[in-house]
């Protein structure tokens, strides 16, 4: 799964937050013994699966999972449809055996338009905001 290490200012605001380990080591601010040079803050990374343990594995250190950003883009339409809430979800068979599926997804905090013909996307784009 794609997501993004939040910058490290922003990351000792919500290590401070959750009443993480914050230290200096060597003059340098650290936050669970991770300094700012350490790790690629704020940059995307890959981790094998959703954000739902406490602690990941980046380069040798563990860091916490409050410090992710979840994160999707558009170019990665498999990833809206597995993470996202389906609102509607729309088929339909052609008379010449093509199946059409449109779904109106929300996801990351949008709307995207997902169309699939004979079970692979062809179109993904964000649509808008959802009402809340």
């Amino acid at each position: 799964m794609l997501v993004r290490l939040m910058s490290f200012d922003k990351a000792l605001s919500v290590a401070r937050d959750n009443r993480l380990n914050r230290n200096i080591f060597n003059d340098e601010v650290c936050i669970c013994g991770i300094g700012r040079h350490d790790i690629p803050w704020g940059k995307q990374i890959i981790i094998g699966n959703d954000l739902k343990d406490e602690w990941y594995n980046v380069g040798d250190w563990k860091v916490p999972s409050c410090l992710f950003e979840y994160e999707i883009h558009p170019s990665n339409k498999d990833e809206i449809l597995r993470y996202g809430k389906i609102i509607t979800d729309d088929s339909v068979l052609s008379d010449v055996g093509i199946f059409t599926r449109i779904r109106l997804i929300s996801c990351d905090g949008n709307l995207w338009y997902h169309k699939m013909i004979n079970g692979k996307v062809v179109e993904c784009k964000g649509v808008g905001k959802p009402n809340v």
